[in-house]
């Protein structure tokens, strides 16, 4: 955003080929414990690339879009993962290898007598939808 308001170049980086090009950058990178050296292959104008990614967007109906350092900064594990990417739809931040899970149980369906003093919780029935959440 910061390039985008300074109307600068953006530059574009990928780290597995570092090949000796001229100009590298230090980034964050998935799996890699430190930043490392990312070969930049081009530049484009940020405010260019900011108007075709929210052309896209809107032609494809896409919600919105993610700030991955904003999400690295509220991450409640930020100081054991870095996140990388989400899952499809973009409602869950992944780390590397992470697993995208977006099945949820209901486990007020599964109270018997609620607000009684008598109150309690099917636990073999939340056990078998469990089970059955986890294979599907």
């Amino acid at each position: 955003m910061t390039a985008i308001a300074a109307d600068a170049d953006w530059p574009l980086s990928f780290s597995l080929v570092h090949d000796g090009r001229a100009e590298t950058r230090l980034l964050r990178w998935a799996g890699a414990e430190t930043e490392i050296a990312c070969g930049v292959f081009d530049r484009v104008r940020a405010r260019e690339l900011w108007a075709a990614t929210m052309n896209a967007a809107y032609d494809t109906v896409e919600p919105g879009v993610l700030f991955v350092d904003r999400i690295n900064r509220l991450n409640n594990l930020h100081y054991r993962e870095n996140i990388t990417s989400t899952n499809p739809c973009g409602e869950i931040p992944l780390p590397p290898y992470g697993a995208c899970v977006v099945g949820s149980i209901n486990l007020t369906a599964f109270v018997v007598r609620p607000f009684s003093s008598t109150a309690a919780l099917q636990f073999d029935a939340t056990d078998r939808v469990a089970a059955d959440a986890t294979r599907l």
